[in-house]
């Protein structure tokens, strides 16, 4: 991803190689699909196609609709979204065809920002979308620590309780690290932002080796 966003800028032909990376990606997808690779979740290359999507809906123009008819499209693009938090279970995980609907209502949603049904029901919980970011990276971490710390399967209310706890680390790592690392850099020279960018790097990677090493080790033994 990282050789992706440092590269594509510099092609001439954006499009074209962004689109060619969804189409191979999600061939490579629909193809873990066929073979059953329950694992394909974790791997780059089945889920390259979200992230170009993602990239797609920035490069190319976004679609001029009527009122009407963008109110609409946005009301069947939420309604998917909430369908599939509602009704999907884990034969729909990725790879699956069925994450198609998701991920497309997501791009709907973002090109049609200016609607009356977004007005309606997003902009509610818009501080959630505030946050998104810290919950994304420490929603999975209060999972696992809390299926590790209590005796049974962690869901229904207790999930919900869980996911409570990870609201309020979340909104408290949004204030006190991600906040304050945005205003930091916004203070400092763009030669002491990389700086500071690249130890901050070496630190992650280094403690990923560390761990990488931890897991080795007990795997082995």
């Amino acid at each position: 991803m990282f050789l992706m966003a440092l590269l594509l800028p510099l092609t001439k032909h954006r499009k074209l190689v962004l689109t060619g990376i969804f189409a191979v990606s999600a061939a490579y997808c629909g193809l873990s699909y066929f073979k059953g690779d329950t694992q394909a979740y974790y791997n780059i290359f089945d889920r390259l196609w979200q992230f170009s999507l993602g990239t797609m809906i920035w490069i190319f123009p976004r679609p001029q609709f009527s009122k009407v008819v963008a109110n609409i499209i946005y009301a069947a693009a939420l309604a998917v979204i909430v369908g599939s938090g509602l009704f999907y279970t884990l034969q729909f995980a990725c790879p699956s065809y069925m994450m198609v609907f998701p991920c497309v209502a997501v791009a709907v949603i973002i090109m049609l920002p200016e609607t009356e049904i977004g007005r309606l029901c997003l902009v509610p919980i818009s501080p959630l979308g505030v946050i998104s970011y810290s919950v994304y990276l420490w929603h999975w971490p209060g999972i696992v620590v809390a299926s590790y710390l209590l005796s049974f399967q962690v869901q229904g209310l207790t999930m919900a309780a869980v996911l409570g706890i990870v609201l309020v680390i979340s909104l408290l790592s949004y204030l006190f690290v991600e906040r304050t690392g945005l205003d930091y850099e916004d203070r400092v020279t763009p030669a002491v932002r990389n700086r500071g960018a690249a130890i901050l790097v070496g630190g992650c990677m280094t403690l990923a080796a560390i761990l990488f090493y931890i897991s080795f080790v007990s795997r082995v033994h």
